[in-house]
């Protein structure tokens, strides 16, 4: 088990290059979690404590909340994390995590992936990222407006009235309340949609990064090509 501040010490959780190893990839090899690799790719290495180590399984867990930090379980699944059963949804695209999206709405209107989309579900990435024309939409849905920095900010005192905006994924409905998708610093309250154009065969993707992966016990099962997905506890 690997343990704590999800914003330090957890980057990228995901399988490994060879066979059924599963690593946890450092910040500077976190652009990518594949699902398959050739045995001619290098296999990406764990630090933890100064040390070097390599962990072998087929399935991979990631936990984490602000309370309580975070937790990785190489090679099982502890049912303590999360609340209900876990909801399997197949990766549609061998090289990321990548899943299909149903749609996703606020307030029963969809608001964006009316169609279907493809989403990547990335511990590497922190907030939840999509292509920039919904992501502009949701920003004025949610009242959000770009301070000096570039930030894209929302009144701390409004967020008690925010909607939830749901994922719905192979059938499930995943919501995201306020308390999710603004992040709260001392003086100021970001909104933790980012707007960025992933273009790929199969369109372009969004990322559900650590705004998302926060509020879902997330089960990455490389043995099944599938990840599984229940609220955390």
């Amino acid at each position: 088990m690997v343990s704590g501040n999800n914003s330090d010490s957890v980057h990228c959780v995901g399988p490994g290059l060879r066979g059924q190893e599963t690593t946890l990839v450092t910040p500077q090899d976190s652009a990518k979690c594949p699902v398959k690799g050739s045995s001619e790719e290098p296999t990406a290495d764990v630090h933890t404590n100064e040390r070097t180590e390599k962990f072998m399984s087929s399935s991979l867990t990631f936990h984490s909340n602000d309370e309580s930090g975070s937790v990785v379980i190489f090679g099982g699944i502890d049912s303590s994390y999360y609340t209900g059963s876990l909801n399997w949804v197949p990766v549609s695209v061998e090289g990321y995590w990548q899943i299909s999206v149903d749609s996703i709405t606020m307030n029963g209107e969809t608001i964006a992936c009316a169609e279907g989309c493809q989403a990547i579900v990335d511990t590497g990435t922190s907030l939840l990222t999509g292509p920039t024309s919904p992501i502009a939409n949701i920003q004025s849905d949610i009242g959000a407006s770009e301070n000096l920095l570039g930030e894209m900010v929302v009144s701390c005192s409004a967020i008690s009235s925010l909607p939830d905006i749901i994922f719905t994924i192979n059938g499930v409905q995943y919501p995201l309340p306020p308390s999710a998708y603004i992040l709260k610093r001392e003086d100021s309250c970001i909104s933790g949609f980012e707007g960025m154009d992933v273009s790929t065969e199969s369109g372009e993707l969004w990322i559900l990064g650590d705004v998302f992966i926060r509020q879902y016990f997330t089960v990455f099962d490389r043995a099944n090509n599938q990840v599984g997905l229940a609220p955390v506890a």
